[in-house]
């Protein structure tokens, strides 16, 4: 549940946040859930002040746009971000964020991008293959990447600890 809002009438699936009767409700099914992966840039910050559901809920509704941020003091009902999570939530972020005058940021996609979710994908089923002993070669062939993609992939699975082999 978000800081300071009513829990939502419906269940959330833990994988993606949604906020009822929102744009933001959605759903990415995949194997292993994007969001185990960090969130880019503000989103990170935004997760550090206010906790990943917070977070998550925000890259939603505007990841991809260029949104304005007030200072805590200015933050009042109607404000999107008060919309979202709620006046505590927005002020708290505000203050987290130092936000002085009215600050316009891009917000990254995070894991809520259709693109990162087919990278995911794409990622699980290329750590079967190797689990299966399969060459980087025959990864790429399967998967429809070059070779050099592919052990870029490999070596940040594994700098990740998502793939030992």
């Amino acid at each position: 549940m978000l800081a300071d809002k009513k829990s939502p009438s419906k269940p959330r699936p833990s994988s993606s946040p949604s906020v009822a009767g929102s744009p933001v409700d959605a759903t990415v099914e995949e194997p292993g859930s994007v969001w185990s992966m960090a969130l880019p840039g503000i989103l990170g910050e935004i997760e550090e002040i206010a906790g990943r559901e917070v977070a998550e809920t925000i890259a939603f509704a505007r990841g991809g746009q260029t949104t304005s941020f007030l200072p805590a003091d200015r933050m009042k009902e109607g404000n999107w971000l008060v919309e979202l999570v709620g006046l505590e939530t927005a002020r708290k972020i505000a203050d987290g964020l130092n936000i002085v005058g009215s600050l316009s940021l891009a917000i990254p996609l995070g894991g809520s991008s259709a693109c990162t979710a087919a990278t995911r994908i794409r990622q699980e089923k290329a750590m079967a293959l190797f689990r299966d002993g399969r060459s980087v070669r025959a990864v790429a062939l399967a998967l429809g990447m070059t070779e050099r993609g592919v052990r870029l992939m490999r070596q940040r699975l594994r700098q990740s600890g998502d793939l030992t082999c």
